[in-house]
């Protein structure tokens, strides 16, 4: 039983049963390689839980979101799956303390990138002039094992 009707075309993925990652290096994809070593299992491993994600909104191409969320190099950050900014420009984290935080996307090339993943398109690095800020967030909230 539906305990409030939504309005048709009110949320982008209304049609998804689910539209949130968890992050590759909290006990996801990321187990392998150069990145295994900031990989956490347990909570108690993580370090800063008020400031990594352990969940993320996320828009996949492919109606689902599909296995963890992944950043190409999360030393040398470069954006690899799709972040989604169904609320204004924003995304809503859940955070390894039980926190959630809406968070305000900076650099144009991350909002218009985002909106180009909803179609299967990919993203590019920052461009000439932007601050580079969030793809810095995205790094800092994303390896559990550094401050």
């Amino acid at each position: 039983r539906q305990l409030f009707p939504i309005a048709a075309g009110e949320y982008p993925n209304s049609s998804w049963w689910n539209s949130y990652s968890v992050p590759g290096l909290m006990n996801g994809e990321h187990t392998s390689g150069p990145y295994a070593k900031y990989l956490v299992k347990k909570v108690n491993e993580i370090v800063n839980p008020g400031g990594k994600a352990i969940f993320m909104e996320n828009s996949d191409p492919r109606g689902w979101v599909i296995g963890s969320w992944l950043m190409n190099d999360p030393i040398t950050p470069a954006w690899s799956d799709p972040i989604a900014v169904w609320h204004k420009d924003r995304s809503t984290f859940g955070f390894a303390d039980g926190h959630a935080e809406m968070h305000l996307w900076v650099d144009n090339s991350t909002i218009v990138n985002a909106e180009k993943a909803e179609n299967g398109l990919t993203y590019t690095r920052p461009q000439a002039g932007e601050s580079g800020d969030d793809i810095r967030f995205a790094q800092q909230i994303y390896v559990p094992r550094r401050r």
